[in-house]
């Protein structure tokens, strides 16, 4: 890839009924799966649709590159949109991704929608930021990019305190958004449409086996945020319950679901809530995938006593499959199989075009290619009990834990890398990694008991924290030495640069078209161009 800037068009791939290199007789692509047609391009499935660029395994080690690409996205698709292109080995970590992020089912969170990234890596070592402590936070319930920005959602447990939901400040700096709960808990936080949404309730310590202390109000409601930062209060789904622990996207609609009791709710537009069939178990996470919405089970239905003691019982639901999805169309339910030995289901992560989740009591992810039936991919170690946030990060899978508060990296099958921790607090049981969220090109983790925020970097992460909508968007991805930039429609919409020494990209894969390290494509794609250079931004509007 070293040719001057005037003739360093190296492909164009009009994908106009063909997915030839129309500049020369080498990079032609080979269409693998279900890739189709249309008068504006390539028709990516989401599926098993993407490219194979075979002739490039050496290309992209240290060159400066570009990518650019008109793509078309339907934001309110029950899909995650997936990966624009790739060159990655997950072995070595080598190689760059090109991706629209998803990452629904964070515990209780929708942690990123609809947020293009762009990354490239050569193996470099994590490092690790203390972003501080929002407020008082015991827990940190739910992270979730919006705006631009990234906002964490907190328990406390002073008897008059409550939860509150922080926007990130830079540094350890948290701003509250005064959040009028009355509840001491913040538990799902979800951004859709330039709308960010909260659930409140009543967090009870025992779940972490801490004492009962602090507020007790039981107050469960649903707050919108609007433009000028007031929130406005959206009802109560659940009357019955003592939280609304979830919210989930769902075809483009939010979706919210208790912890401690059955029910699944939906938002209409008039400002109404849909009771929608009740799972048999209770669910701990949700994630759309694949025209479903995923619930991760719990076999266990919780009840609580009168006060004072508050005695918790269990109803046993030993029958109960491991995972469950539903169904809008047909307001069903269908049991998607068991996970053996495994009785709690805390999270969900799209990863290689397969569902992954987090289990308690042996800490295992297992995963599903189809979304019914599920393998095992491992134990963390085995002091570890339970596995709690999962995303995607610079082309691999990260995930928190209890009781030690790690994180991890997915090596493959059976290898799980510990690569930090982000809560030390002695003298209690159980430490969590709770939530997780890619933001200004860093991992964010939030912890309980200390209620503090890290965030961890590795390689070079240029993300955007807004929501990418429905239509066509000019896009490029920018490798400019150890910076990482990312542009769409013209502006420059993330950047980093990797404090390594220049990073060697070289791996023996294939470029691969609409396929990576999230999941296959869910759009159209047409002019996508590889430069040899690093594109400037006074050039980014020629591009396409």
């Amino acid at each position: 890839m070293s040719s001057s800037k005037s003739t360093d068009l190296i492909a164009h791939w009009p994908l106009q009924g063909h997915s030839k290199n129309a500049v020369s007789d080498a990079l032609h692509g080979t269409p693998k799966g279900n890739l189709t047609y249309d008068s504006h391009g390539a028709v990516f499935n989401g599926r098993d649709a993407r490219l194979v660029i075979q002739d490039s395994e050496s290309r992209f080690g240290r060159d400066n590159f570009t990518l650019s690409a008109r793509i078309w996205i339907d934001a309110g698709e029950a899909e995650s949109i997936g990966d624009i292109a790739s060159k990655f080995d997950p072995i070595t970590r080598s190689g760059f991704n090109w991706s629209v992020v998803d990452h629904g089912g964070v515990t209780s969170a929708s942690s990123n929608y609809r947020n293009l990234n762009f990354s490239f890596d050569a193996g470099t070592t994590p490092k690790w930021t203390d972003c501080g402590r929002p407020g008082n936070a015991r827990l940190i319930s739910a992270l979730t990019a919006h705006r631009g920005e990234l906002f964490a959602a907190t328990s406390e447990f002073g008897d008059t305190e409550i939860g509150r939901v922080f926007r990130y400040a830079g540094n350890q700096q948290w701003e509250d958004t005064q959040l009028p709960c009355k509840a001491n808990t913040a538990f799902g936080l979800a951004s859709i449409d330039g709308v960010l949404y909260a659930a409140t309730g009543r967090y009870d310590p025992r779940n972490s086996s801490l004492p009962l202390v602090g507020n007790l109000n039981l107050e469960t409601r649903v707050w919108r945020l609007d433009e000028n930062g007031k929130w406005h209060d959206c009802g109560n789904p659940n009357p019955e319950s003592e939280d609304l622990y979830n919210l989930a996207i769902y075809r483009g609609r939010l979706y919210g679901a208790p912890s401690y009791s059955r029910g699944l709710h939906r938002l209409e537009a008039d400002g109404k809530w849909t009771r929608c069939a009740d799972g048999y178990p209770r669910f701990l996470s949700l994630c759309q995938w694949r025209g479903h919405l995923y619930g991760a089970s719990n076999r266990g239905l919780r009840h609580q006593g009168p006060p004072p003691e508050r005695k918790i019982t269990f109803t046993s639901l030993p029958d109960s499959d491991g995972v469950y999805r539903f169904d809008d169309h047909t307001n069903e339910w269908t049991a998607c199989g068991k996970i053996p030995n495994e009785d709690q289901m805390y999270s969900f992560v799209v990863h290689r075009g397969e569902l992954f989740t987090g289990t308690w009591p042996n800490c295992k992810v297992f995963k599903s290619a189809t979304g019914i039936g599920w393998e095992d991919y491992g134990q963390f170690h085995p002091d570890e009990k339970e596995v709690m946030g999962m995303c995607i990060y610079n082309g691999m899978m990260y995930a928190g834990t209890l009781p030690a508060a790690d994180v991890y990296r997915f090596d493959g099958p059976h290898r799980w890398t510990n690569v930090g921790n982000v809560d030390n607090t002695q003298g209690v049981k159980y430490r969590r990694a709770w939530s997780m969220a890619v933001h200004d090109g860093r991992l964010f983790v939030g912890s309980l008991p200390a209620g503090n925020v890290y965030a961890m970097n590795v390689g070079a992460v240029a993300s955007d924290s807004h929501q990418l909508t429905t239509g066509w968007h000019k896009v490029a991805a920018v490798r400019d030495v150890n910076t990482a930039r990312l542009y769409i429609n013209g502006q420059l919409k993330g950047q980093s640069t990797a404090d390594v020494a220049q990073m060697d990209l070289t791996n023996y894969l294939p470029l691969a078209i609409g396929y990576g390290a999230h999941d296959f494509f869910k759009g159209k794609m047409a002019d996508l161009r590889l430069f040899g250079h690093a594109i400037q931004k006074h050039e980014i509007e020629s591009l396409t």
